[in-house]
């Protein structure tokens, strides 16, 4: 399965800059600095240049959270952060899971850029702003409503910001030190059919000059932590690979071998493993030089035959009912682990449908752990079967295809469904001249080039015109209790 490393965005809409221009030796990779904890907050214009100083009458609030005051759109989120004597000769990288929903980011008085955060993971760079000691990171955040209704015509998941205008950040928060040759977005794909296994990896190269060096990648056994996962022994490496980059330059790097003895992952024995990847720089006064990224996966193959979904060359049948939170929050795994059991004892299934709604990366890893099987949804409803404007689209497809590449690690996710009911009309029937359609089956077929490794779907519009690898039915049609001739292939027989 394709994947980006744990906490690693890809979109940008602008920057500080490159890290300086040294060839200085890094020193050893560096832990984050996590960013959840007190801010200060307060009502914000939309436009207006953040203050100088902080008013000591703004209010205090704990992250991870949302915020909101019924009332107003847009908030300031300010806090110190001590980068010590490590932003020498460092990329500086925010990186932030949720930040709902518009986000304009300031360090230091500069101002770094803007992004939808949403539900979708952001990177940002900070380097050219940062320095030694204490940093004032501040936070601009402008609610659903406001996006929807004015900057950005873009949906957000409904469960975040939609009541009562609230922002926030909710999922992990946290400034990244990288050394100036680092690792960036990457890729798992085991193949249980052929016991093999592919990592594909990108190094980034912010120097003046070409660099040289080799990419390490070995499996460990994991152990699950609070709200992550330690690496415990180490059971598997692939043979290493070298790279050679042009000056300020990316590289793509791939390193595959067979591993025929992979414990698989399975709903019954959900066993995961931990992938340590290391750059390791090749010239000799940069031996300090090096870098690390981690994750967690499940050794497991996806696809659809025929009729068929199959799990590891076995036929799946994923029995369950849906999860829909509306405004509640999973703020921690063992909240989202409760959840999930919740709904499985209430359904007594195998699987679970996130409702409109793809959820923190807490419920994924507590449903990676559990074996809970999911069908994960976009936050676009039966709302948009008029939408025609590519600016809306552009805005919805490029959040989705974040938490896609963000998301795709996770052995519990199944199939990714692009909308529910994205193709009803007012009378809740499905139709091939919605003018959501061609949009849906766009947004399906590029959710695909992300992850090729998942089946993909818009839940209930039928064949989405072929774009869809199931015949996706609703079943209050009547599905599964009409057995001569189901009433879902009749009303697909007349408006398909």
């Amino acid at each position: 399965m394709k994947l980006g490393w744990t906490g690693i965005a890809l979109v940008v809409f602008g920057a500080c800059g490159a890290a300086g221009e040294n060839t200085l030796p890094s020193r050893a990779p560096l832990p984050p600095i996590p960013l959840h904890g007190m801010w200060r907050v307060a009502p914000a214009d939309a436009v207006a240049s953040p203050p100088a100083a902080v008013p000591p009458d703004w209010a205090e609030f704990v992250t991870p959270g949302a915020h909101g005051d019924g009332s107003n759109t847009w908030f300031w989120f300010v806090r110190d952060v001590d980068l010590g004597t490590q932003a020498t000769d460092r990329v500086v990288l925010l990186r932030l899971e949720s930040a709902c929903f518009l986000c304009e980011v300031w360090f230091n008085g500069r101002r770094c850029g803007e992004a939808i955060g949403g539900y979708a993971p952001l990177e940002m760079d900070l380097t050219s702003a940062a320095t030694t000691g204490i940093n004032r990171l501040m936070l601009r955040l402008g609610s659903w409503v406001t996006g929807a209704t004015n900057r950005y015509p873009a949906p957000d998941s409904l469960s975040m910001s939609h009541a009562n205008h609230r922002v926030g950040l909710w999922q992990r928060a946290e400034i990244v030190l990288k050394p100036p040759i680092y690792l960036d977005e990457g890729a798992v794909l085991p193949s249980v059919e052929h016991k093999r296994l592919r990592i594909e990896a990108t190094v980034v190269n912010t120097l003046p000059t070409p660099q040289k060096g080799q990419v390490v990648a070995i499996m460990h056994e994991q152990v699950a932590t609070s709200n992550a996962f330690a690496l415990g022994e180490a059971v598997f490496a692939l043979p290493p690979i070298g790279f050679e980059t042009q000056a300020g330059g990316r590289q793509e790097v791939v390193l595959e071998a067979d591993w025929p003895d992979a414990r698989l992952w399975w709903p019954h024995d959900p066993h995961l493993y931990a992938l340590r990847i290391e750059l390791r720089p090749g010239a000799p006064d940069a031996a300090d030089r090096s870098d690390t990224a981690t994750l967690r996966f499940g050794f497991r193959e996806v696809r659809a035959r025929g009729a068929d979904l199959l799990l590891n060359g076995q036929k799946l049948v994923m029995r369950g009912t849906s999860m829909t939170r509306y405004a509640s929050l999973n703020l921690s795994k063992a909240e989202a682990r409760a959840n999930l059991q919740q709904n499985l004892a209430w359904s007594r299934g195998n699987a679970v449908r996130l409702h409109y709604d793809p959820m923190e990366q807490y419920v994924l890893d507590a449903a990676d752990e559990l074996g809970v099987l999911l069908l994960v949804q976009s936050p676009l409803l039966y709302t948009i079967y008029n939408e025609r404007r590519r600016s809306f689209w552009d805005s919805a497809q490029d959040q989705w295809l974040r938490y896609v590449r963000h998301s795709r690690h996770h052995p519990s996710v199944i199939v990714w469904a692009v909308a529910n009911e994205g193709t009803f009309n007012d009378y809740g029937i499905s139709t091939p001249w919605a003018p959501s359609r061609r949009f849906l089956m766009e947004m399906a077929h590029k959710t695909r080039q992300v992850d090729p490794t998942r089946p993909v779907t818009s839940s209930h519009d039928f064949t989405l015109g072929g774009a869809s690898d199931f015949f996706d039915a609703v079943h209050a049609w009547g599905f599964e209790t009409d057995q001569a001739f189901p009433k879902s292939a009749r009303q697909w027989q007349c408006f398909h």
